[in-house]
């Protein structure tokens, strides 16, 4: 055994995009797992609801075994169609999870928002927005293992809101046709316009805003900047201004409440809805109609709902936004500790078993014979070398050394 060594406290972050594996190095990590959004509605469309979110510290785990990371697809955007009854809700996104039998940590993905005279915004990590007036405002679901996705395991839990939960409810819509935003990881979708003016020429009904998205900063210097995750989708508009009287601009809510990019959460605007002609001119121009904003890829994030325009001549072929993709955030923490190491050398064929975590090893194979009378030498044996390599505690590990080769 050779003395130890001091090593200092690092911490390590593992940014997972897509289906892959993760073999951890510690016994404990930290983990961050955002779901897909939900998609945005078309038809004076809510906005998505953000993906679910769980988090949770110093949570165990086997060293050197492979665990499965899994990362849910946004959900789809409502999509118009040529008639009221044929247009599309968003769809409620993919849960994320890491999983390694019978273990399963998991989120479920965003609701899907609701257009108008269509369905209630569908419940999810957090609620879809709500078009349909009257309609039970959507939730967020429970760590259950009925949702797919069991009660939390070891090592300390983080819930954004409550006990067992994953996000915030999405906003609720009014009597007059105005849709409201998806809920957020931070807080709900906010509610629709409550004006009573629909068919007023002289009016725009603007939607909600999307619930706020989560802060996480890292700890890693892989991961230097602080990212925002989870906003809720903006709520769509309805614009019922008469272009030749009282022209108006209709632009759809704050996806995750704000209008700053970078603290959205990944979260698409609502749609815009065109002043087909301008009162002022080219100091303040007509605008064409926008679809729902898409959501971040990798952001977790609601889409944006899809306006609704009284006088535009293609008011139904606007269409919502798409969620975002989910994520999942691994933190490794190397305690500063003492650290032993053991040098084996093998000389035959056998087997060892290790308490160790990591190995760092040298291979060589058995050397060729030479050759008789007047022959040339022979070549030597294979050689391979590596650093960190992933081991099991109290396994039995078998090895193999390889004779020369005869003369």
């Amino acid at each position: 055994k050779h003395p130890g060594r001091l090593k200092g406290d690092t911490v390590t972050t593992h940014e997972f995009t897509s289906l892959t594996e993760f073999i951890p190095a510690e016994d404990k990590i930290n983990y961050l797992i955002v779901a897909g959004g939900g998609g945005g509605a078309t038809f004076l469309g809510g906005g998505g609801g953000a993906g679910g979110v769980r988090m949770a510290t110093n949570f165990p785990v086997e060293p050197g075994t492979p665990y499965v990371i899994s990362i849910g697809a946004g959900g789809a955007a409502g999509n118009p169609g040529p008639s009221n009854s044929n247009t599309q809700d968003g769809s409620t996104g993919e849960g994320s999870f890491i999983q390694k039998t019978p273990l399963h940590i998991g989120t479920n993905g965003g609701g899907g928002a609701s257009r108008y005279n269509g369905s209630a915004g569908a419940s999810g990590g957090s609620g879809g927005g709500n078009a349909r007036p009257g309609a039970t405002r959507s939730t967020h679901i429970r760590f259950t293992t009925a949702n797919g996705h069991g009660d939390p395991y070891s090592g300390t839990q983080i819930f954004v809101n409550g006990p067992l939960t994953q996000g915030y409810r999405g906003g609720a819509a009014n009597t007059n046709d105005s849709p409201s935003g998806g809920g957020g990881a931070a807080g709900d979708g906010q509610d629709a316009c409550p004006v009573n003016a629909s068919n007023n020429p002289t009016v725009v009904l603007f939607g909600g805003n999307g619930g706020p998205p989560i802060e996480y900063l890292s700890r890693s210097p892989s991961i230097s900047t602080t990212k925002y995750l989870a906003g809720g989708g903006g709520g769509g508009v309805f614009n019922t201004s008469n272009p030749d009287t009282y022209p108006l601009q209709g632009v759809g809510q704050l996806g995750g409440g704000t209008s700053t990019p970078t603290l959205k959460g990944g979260a698409g605007d609502g749609g815009i809805t065109s002043r087909l002609v301008s009162p002022f001119g080219a100091s303040d121009p007509a605008t064409p109609d926008q679809n729902g904003q898409d959501a971040t890829a990798n952001t977790g994030g609601g889409g944006g709902g899809a306006g609704y325009n009284n006088n535009s001549t293609h008011r139904r072929e606007l269409k919502g936004g798409a969620g975002g993709s989910g994520l999942i955030l691994i933190e490794e923490l190397i305690s500063r500790r003492l650290q032993i190491f053991e040098t084996k050398v093998f000389t035959s064929s056998t087997t060892f078993t290790t308490q160790a975590t990591k190995a760092d090893y040298l291979i060589v194979a058995g050397g060729g014979g030479g050759g008789h009378e007047i022959a040339g030498g022979a070549g030597a044996g294979g050689f391979r070398m590596g650093t960190g390599l992933g081991l099991q505690k109290g396994v039995t590990y078998t090895v193999s050394v390889g004779g020369g080769g005869s003369g």
